[in-house]
């Protein structure tokens, strides 16, 4: 008898080590599947959240929000961000006859003196003296101009600079 319990002993270890060996990996696997998913949807809310928010930001349109479809859909979102409501018929056709809100609203345009470059406009057979004089010119003119656009950008971006004495000028 005790030759028929060793060999179901050794059966039982045989089939626990092949189901240990099967078990384990899909266990692994469908925990860090949940986790990711469990991320992807915290993600995904906080993303929705933001939308929302950026959105709600803006200054209702004309005729108040009863009438901005994508705000009541803003509202619906913060309602309950992890499962986003569908944007609404009268939603979809706003967006496709209009454009997104933007909670930078309509940009100026980017200052033609931003896009230049400068040249120090040294020529074959100069001087080294002079050669560096307007090398050192050219970067100084191109340092202001970088400072005067950073400063422009600074000023749109709702920080508090004083755009119109920006250090610029050509």
């Amino acid at each position: 008898m005790s030759d028929e319990q060793k060999d179901i002993w050794d059966k039982f270890e045989v089939i626990g080590k092949v189901a240990g060996a099967i078990l384990v990996p899909i266990a692994v696997a469908s925990s860090v599947f949940i986790w990711n998913a469990q991320r992807t949807k915290q993600e995904t809310t906080a993303t929705m959240t933001q939308i929302a928010i950026s959105i709600l930001r803006e200054e209702p349109a004309e005729g108040g929000t009863d009438a901005d479809p994508i705000r009541l859909w803003a509202i619906d979102v913060l309602k309950n961000p992890s499962s986003p409501p569908p944007l609404s018929p009268r939603a979809e056709i706003a967006l496709q006859v209009g454009r997104l809100p933007s909670a930078w609203g309509d940009l100026p345009p980017y200052p033609e003196d931003c896009r230049l470059t400068s040249s120090a406009g040294v020529e074959e057979g100069e001087r080294l003296d002079v050669a560096v004089l307007k090398y050192d010119n050219a970067l100084s003119r191109q340092n202001a101009r970088t400072t005067y656009c950073a400063e422009w950008y600074d000023a749109i971006a709702g920080r508090t600079i004083d755009f119109e004495n920006a250090g610029y000028r050509d």
